[in-house]
């Protein structure tokens, strides 16, 4: 085994393979955030479901069925109709996409709700600054994000916040979790977030061990180098706990045939909803949670009952289903709500490549135990689909999302004004 000395040691190995590293994880907050075990709030958690690309909600959420509108719809879509037979019914002749049997389910339960026309202020129909307004309030400061400022808040009414409260999985350390003076933690999964193994041994316990102990007796000789143990402790602290959070789960797995129940694909966001119930499981004070999944950018071949957007619906029904049946065997549905957004949607008219282009309007989809399940906004209607080219080819934003999210952290007990930029009030009367 090579020599290493203590300075060499501190400076160089204290990384968290498959995460951040110390400073990207904690920074300053260092000791603050870690010793700081409380829960604010009222315990709920919110989950956040990021659609990278633009979903096209008209062929997802709210597919035409049996409204009048379907025969307009099917004019405007000749390669991507979905065959009316197989949509799922939600309200008003719509329906959901027939890969999403599960969340479907759950709308007939009462557990899921579909918000149309929803969007941010002045929609650019840009991925890069819609997908930031999504992830900063919709502010026009680039720094800082919606989650950040709901820990800023709390920290700043004296609430104990729990290092853990706000967690990106999979999503590397993205603004929404970026505070002034507090910070979400940012990792791609519980397995990984351990110590880079650098050093040729096969003992890695004992090397963390080793580590532990240089950190808790260093002797610090200025506000700097204080700092920067407390960070260090901080990080044992967190791998040590999220670890064991990691090998105490008694959730379905990732793979395999299903035998008990639904069952975590593989494909994202299966993964890392399965971390998010790792860490609702072990009670780490988790509230705020975000995840995701990409390849909804399709210009092209978007396919109908089947092909492109249909596998990756499925991904996401199976990854809802699976996190749902976990939530319910911890008993924690009620105290679960989960929203599904995109920084925008697509054009209501297939394009001559069998794809949709960039629009405005979302539907946004949320589902929990708690929530009061049904449809608000109006539909595209045939009028929309039959547009000339002289009209917009998408549904334009009537709603602001954070009304729908505002309405979520109130049911959480966690601070919402000045959360959000202003935008015009709307009650969807969600919970």
């Amino acid at each position: 085994m090579s020599i290493l000395t203590r300075r060499d040691f501190i400076k160089g190995s204290l990384i968290m393979g498959g995460a951040a590293c110390c400073s990207a994880a904690f920074g300053s907050l260092g000791g603050k955030v870690a010793y700081a075990q409380s829960q604010g709030g009222n315990g709920k958690i919110f989950v956040v479901i990021h659609l990278d690309g633009g979903n096209d909600w008209h062929q997802s959420f709210d597919v035409a069925k049996t409204t009048s509108a379907r025969s307009a719809y099917e004019a405007v879509h000749l390669e991507s109709k979905i065959d009316a037979n197989s949509v799922l019914a939600t309200d008003d002749g719509y329906g959901f996409h027939p890969r999403l049997q599960a969340l479907h389910s759950m709308f007939q339960d009462g557990d899921a709700s579909i918000m149309r026309r929803v969007g941010t202020s002045n929609p650019s129909r840009s991925h890069g600054t819609e997908q930031l307004k999504f992830e900063n309030g919709d502010f026009s400061n680039q720094g800082l994000g919606w989650m950040g400022r709901v820990m800023d808040q709390m920290d700043a009414n004296g609430e104990s916040i729990s290092r853990f409260m706000t967690m990106a999985i999979g999503q590397g350390n993205p603004t929404d979790i970026q505070g002034s003076n507090q910070r979400g933690l940012g990792l791609r999964d519980l397995n990984s977030y351990s110590l880079d193994n650098q050093i040729n041994t096969a003992d890695q316990r004992y090397r963390t061990y080793l580590a532990q102990q240089i950190a808790d007796t260093v002797e610090a000789t200025s506000p700097i180098e204080e700092a920067a143990v407390e960070g260090q402790k901080a990080m044992y602290q967190s791998i040590e706990t999220l670890q064991e959070a990691a090998a105490g789960f008694t959730g379905r797995g990732t793979s395999g045939n299903p035998t008990l129940g639904a069952q975590y694909p593989t494909s994202r966001p299966g993964p890392q909803l399965r971390q998010i119930a790792m860490l609702v499981q072990a009670g780490l004070g988790t509230q705020l949670a975000l995840c995701g999944m990409g390849g909804f950018d399709l210009h092209s071949n978007i396919g109908n009952e089947n092909g492109r957007e249909a596998d990756l619906m499925e991904d996401l029904d199976q990854a809802l289903a699976a996190f749902r049946a976990d939530m319910l065997a911890m008993g924690k549905w009620d105290d679960v709500v989960i929203a599904v957004d995109s920084e925008f949607g697509r054009t209501i008219q297939e394009n001559g490549g069998g794809g949709t282009d960039h629009g405005q309007s979302i539907a946004l989809v949320m589902a929990g135990g708690a929530l009061n399940g049904g449809v608000t906004g109006s539909p595209i209607t045939g009028d929309e689909f039959l547009r000339n080219n002289n009209g917009k080819n998408w549904a334009e934003v009537q709603y602001h999302y954070a009304n729908a999210y505002k309405e979520i952290l109130n049911w959480a007990g966690l601070p919402s004004n000045g959360v959000f930029a202003e935008h015009p009030s709307f009650n969807f009367n969600l919970v």
